[in-house]
């Protein structure tokens, strides 16, 4: 990030699309020279050009803020430094000049100053100028540091980190993350989807990441990510170098291990990345071509593994003959795939990009080739890293000159030992030949499948769980017969097995088109839609799959759920009889009906399908996360809770089973207990609404009001028809003493669920604290007879019967 003289403002501006009316004032004809020779790397000539804008205004804060550019660009700091000073004197107003000032201040090492000065990269930065940077729009109160609130204070509070600019900031402050986890109560992170399941694997239950702002509700305080050093008052002796902090669990590094041992088993195993993001405002100082690093490439003890992502439309750089080369980019769908891969190899050499912090985190070795004007996080005059103790900058000592790095890199590579020196002699991997239709082995490359015997490997490495090693050889059919419909469909199954079901349908779409008539690929299909919730494109494939087979009973217990979560209840019974006719011990079925007898409030008959489906499936989580809801419905919570108990064991981030537990614990009065579970349900999934009621209700059960009508508030804005908000809203404003607006919350859920036992207790609670006891008898005992083992429709309607002796109940209305 930087602020550029292009971005300059007011006097002094230069941008490529004005044009001049009139001839500008002598000294701002300077000024614009010299932004002319800058943008040449003309740094002399512009260095003149600004000393004589000075001369001719001494007041022209514009000209000492390019000129300090300039002098940075030389190496000549110290007067840059009080060049942008100056500048900030001059012109307080503007931010970009005290963002200037605040980087050179990094890069000499004043942090102190330089954090302070930094903030006002939310204006004067070069990326905010072209739109690409905007604070976050966050309505929480900022978080300003361990040096403003008490650690006993923070304890009772929630931090949400929302994360900014470059993959490379977010590796490198991640690090603050841990140490919030120890000061807050509990830590969220908004991140980016490309960052999000290494953040994961990295800090676990510490840290509860986001793709996007969740809503404020449940949220204290908030924080920009790169606010953090200053939060913590970060210092040059402080600095939090304890890695690795970025971590990949063994079961996805073992994959990659596998992959080098048979690729490269006596080879050194270097990473390399020669080029940034081109939309970066310094692409073309810090980024080379392959060609350069030939010097690198000649040192045949290595085996080269490329870590440059390409965007479809690029061209591959070629590789000289005889480098051992393996570029695996294609199987890298995200930092936590790559991240995986780094931590098996020796050496991680690369320009000033995301890698070399993706590596530092990680705790590798890592060598930068870093250019002449290097980034203020390099500090000055160092080989080091305070950041990453591991990393070693090899940086050009001239402006633009990458030679003597290259050499300098290829000589100190002559110098590591390899430590697998003494092993068998490397085999080169088989190529794949498209016209044999021959695909390497899933552990062997030197041996050939052919695609059926290939097709049947992946399977079992499927079926093992081993779904990397799978894809890996559905990708291999792939490029001999890219159309082959059945990789296809098991690339999908893949996909969505690891997490990713929009790109399995996606790609299943391709199978279809493949071919057309397979029945499988329409009910897996139908299924993937509706987890993303395209119901209508579910039912039609649904629809497809049992016209193609009509025997299959998966296909019709697919369809039927489709139609389950459309509200069509009718279609759905009869897709399931259908599939239990056809196979009696279907579990998505089975757990189904028990969905659709507990929508028609028939509790015993949900809990009998949920168990049947456990008697055939023990391990089916979601119908036995089911039977523990429907026994807290049925005033069982001491029943539910062991058994959601051994769901959560089995899956412990699971947000419906949290959320059940949740009201089990609310049912059993334990509601400091119930309230850290519902929490964290909806940490898992924001907005649940589920979890958005019972956490209102356990917050209304400890007088915290304004945070229980918060939650209710927000999702009654996006969910007005939802029954139980309004009653839980009703019950809310009766015991806050708002006796006024309670009803009117408790007539819109009867509107809306005219047998709600809440809403029929709430009322009736209401109109008996009124003296209205006819009314409330009648709601009480009607709210009895719907739900008969409800101890406080029994509860109140006593109280009824104590007031009004010997009166009979009303009718029913």
């Amino acid at each position: 990030m930087s602020a550029t003289m292009d971005s300059l403002p007011g006097r002094g501006a230069l941008q490529p699309s004005i044009k001049l009316t009139s001839a500008p004032p002598p000294a701002e004809a300077a000024h614009i020279e010299g932004i002319a020779h800058y943008r040449a790397d003309q740094f002399e000539q512009a260095l003149a050009s600004f000393n004589r804008a000075i001369s001719l205004q001494p007041t022209f804060a514009g000209a000492y803020n390019s000129r300090g550019f300039v002098l940075q660009d030389l190496g000549r700091l110290e007067e840059a430094l009080a060049d942008f000073a100056r500048a900030v004197e001059l012109g307080p107003e503007l931010a970009m000049f005290r963002l200037n000032l605040g980087m050179l201040q990094l890069k000499l090492g004043q942090f102190e100053a330089g954090w302070a000065n930094y903030e006002a990269r939310w204006t004067g930065a070069a990326e905010y100028q072209a739109g690409q940077l905007k604070k976050p729009g966050c309505p929480l109160p900022v978080w300003e540091g361990a040096s403003v609130t008490a650690p006993a204070q923070d304890k009772q509070r929630s931090i949400l980190v929302i994360t900014e600019q470059g993959f490379g900031d977010t590796f490198q402050f991640t690090r603050y993350l841990p140490m919030l986890a120890r000061r807050f109560r509990k830590v969220g992170f908004a991140c980016s989807d490309p960052t999000r399941r290494l953040v994961d694997w990295s800090f676990g239950d510490d840290v509860v990441s986001f793709t996007r702002l969740p809503a404020p509700a449940g949220w204290d305080v908030q924080c920009a990510l790169m606010s953090l050093p200053k939060a913590f008052g970060c210092r040059l002796d402080n600095v939090p170098s304890d890695v690795p902090y970025l971590r990949a669990p063994s079961v996805a590094r073992l994959y990659w291990k596998e992959r080098l041992e048979a690729a490269a088993p006596n080879r050194l195993r270097v990473g390399l990345a020669w080029a940034g993001r081109p939309q970066h405002h310094r692409d073309a100082r810090r980024s080379l071509k392959l060609g350069q690093l030939l010097p690198l490439l000649a040192d045949r003890r290595v085996a080269w593994v490329s870590l440059q992502k390409w965007a479809p439309e690029d061209v591959r750089p070629d590789v000289p003959k005889g480098v051992a080369w393996l570029d695996w980019t294609d199987e890298l769908g995200d930092f936590a795939d790559s991240a995986a891969l780094v931590s098996e190899l020796d050496l991680i050499i690369s320009v000033d990009s995301a890698l070399v912090h993706l590596a530092g985190g990680l705790g590798k070795p890592v060598w930068m080739l870093d250019r002449f004007d290097n980034e203020w996080r390099w500090l000055s005059g160092r080989e080091d890293s305070p950041w990453y103790p591991q990393m070693r900058i090899l940086r050009q000592s001239t402006f633009g000159d990458w030679a003597p790095v290259i050499d300098l890199a290829a000589r100190a590579l002559e110098g590591l030992a390899n430590p697998r020196a003494n092993a068998l002699p490397a085999s080169e991997p088989e190529a794949l030949s498209a016209n044999s239709q021959k695909v390497p082995h899933a552990q062997a490359q030197s041996q050939s499948l052919s695609i059926d015997q290939a097709m049947q490997r992946a399977a079992q490495l499927q079926s093992a769980g081993r779904l990397q090693d799978a894809e890996r050889v559905i990708r291999t059919i792939l490029q001999a017969k890219p159309e082959h419909a059945h990789a296809l469909h098991l690339l999908g199954l893949l996909a969505y097995q690891a997490g990713q079901p929009a790109k399995a349908v996606d790609v299943i779409q391709r199978a279809i088109a493949a071919a057309p008539d397979e029945a499988v690929f329409h009910s897996n299909i139908a299924e993937m839609s509706r987890q993303l919730g395209r119901l209508p494109e579910a039912i039609r494939h649904g629809e497809r799959a049992v016209a193609l087979s009509p025997s299959m009973a998966s296909a019709h217990s697919n369809l039927g759920i489709a139609y389950f979560d459309a509200g069509d209840d009718g279609r759905a019974l009869a897709c399931h009889e259908r599939a239990l006719a056809i196979e009696p011990r279907t579990p998505g079925s089975l757990n189904n009906l028990g969905s659709i007898a507990r929508r028609a409030k028939d509790r015993e008959a949900a809990a009998a399908w949920y168990r049947q489906a456990l008697d055939h499936n023990p391990d089916y989580l979601e119908a036995a996360s089911n039977l523990g809801a429907v026994l807290v419905e049925l005033h069982r919570p001491d029943e539910a809770a062991p058994l959601l108990e051994q769901v959560l064991q089995r899956r412990p981030q699971y947000p419906e089973a949290l959320c059940n537990l949740g009201m089990a614990r609310l049912k059993q009065q334990r509601f400091a207990e119930a309230e850290g579970i519902l929490r964290r349900a909806l940490q898992l999934s924001p907005g649940y609404p589920d979890a958005m009621v019972g956490l209102a209700r356990s917050l209304m059960e400890t007088k915290a009001f304004p945070e229980a009508f918060a939650l209710i508030r927000e999702l009654l804005r996006h969910l007005p028809e939802h029954a139980d908000a309004w009653a839980v809203l009703g019950s809310l404003h009766q015991d806050a003493g708002e006796l006024a607006e309670a009803p009117a919350a408790f007539e819109r859920a009867l509107a809306l669920e005219p047998d709600s036992p809440d809403a029929l207790i709430g009322l009736g609670r209401l109109r008996l604290v009124q003296g209205q006891f006819d009314v409330a008898r009648h709601l009480l005992t009607k709210a009895s007879a719907i739900d008969p083992d409800n101890a406080a429709a029994r509860l109140h309607l006593d109280q009824v019967r104590k007031v009004e002796p010997g009166d009979a109940d009303l009718p029913e209305s």
